[in-house]
């Protein structure tokens, strides 16, 4: 992938980064803000859009100094779904003169699979999982089949804090509608999936290249569930200070890490950091 212009995604949990730097998988830096942090009846808290603005005008200046051909941003489903957008999106406009693309909840999907399938072109399911959306593109019949389900790691905390049971409960009932498929080759294109990487690799470090391509295999992912589901988020991050700024979210998304994975007749997911925002220059051919 030859990446010439940077991209800003302001997601549900963090605001990320990808700027061109001469590599394939390009310069990332992510930003936790919490955006959907305490959304309530469709409304985003004002505090919340404030941090998701400072991280937007603070990745923007960052994406400048790469000398991208040009910048672009885009949002997902804590944005898309609230009736008070406006003021986020009017803000960031006046900062750098961008107009924010909201894109609908089909279109992430795809993105995710985009990005994904130009690291990994044999796979047959991409799972992105977001903070307030999770997003899963099947391969049928030689078509990516897209599907987005309204609830996240981050919305599984607002529901019921750190409380492992309701997570996985809460996951396995936002997925019953999705069937069983026997899959060669799962890819995760999220936050989550790389810091369950990052932990069960031991990384000393949130590093994208080094989660690339990590197998996280079913018995992995059950270890870390018995070493995880205890834990507090301060304990989470004491003990695992390469992912401090997810904490709070490591453990809903392994909930729902499980819950695909209980319908994927597949022994591991490959971690891709080729993502969303890969794949959104790709869906509007800017690479």
């Amino acid at each position: 992938m030859n990446i010439r212009h940077a991209v800003i995604n302001i997601g549900s949990n963090s605001v990320k980064l990808l700027a061109p730097n001469g590599s394939v998988l390009g310069h990332r830096n992510t930003v936790v803000c919490q955006l959907a942090k305490g959304r309530k009846d469709g409304f985003l808290l004002l505090e919340a859009m404030d941090r998701a603005y400072a991280a937007v005008v603070e990745l923007y200046n960052e994406a400048l100094t790469f000398k991208p051909q040009g910048v672009v941003i885009y949002a997902t489903e804590a944005v898309r779904s609230s009736f008070n957008k406006s003021y986020l999106i009017n803000k960031i406009k006046g900062a750098t003169g961008i107009d924010v693309d909201i894109i609908d909840g089909a279109t992430e999907a795809f993105c995710s699979y985009l990005g994904a399938v130009g690291a990994f072109p044999d796979l047959d399911c991409t799972i992105d999982i977001g903070g307030a959306s999770t997003e899963i593109v099947c391969i049928e019949n030689g078509e990516p089949s897209k599907q987005s389900y309204g609830i996240g790691a981050l919305s599984l905390v607002d529901m019921f804090g750190q409380d492992f049971a309701n997570h996985t409960e809460a996951a396995r009932y936002m997925l019953k509608e999705l069937p069983y498929r026997s899959l060669k080759r799962a890819v995760g294109t999220s936050g989550a999936f790389a810091s369950l990487a990052t932990i069960a690799g031991d990384f000393q470090g949130f590093f994208p290249e080094a989660v690339h391509g990590f197998e996280l295999t079913k018995n992995m992912l059950s270890d870390l569930t018995q070493l995880l589901s205890p834990l507090s988020a301060d304990d989470i991050r004491r003990r695992f200070p390469a992912v401090e700024s997810r904490a709070s979210v490591i453990k809903p998304g392994l909930a729902i890490v499980n819950a695909v994975m209980e319908k994927c007749l597949t022994r591991s997911v490959t971690v891709s950091s080729a993502d969303g925002l890969s794949g959104y220059l790709v869906y509007k051919k800017l690479c």
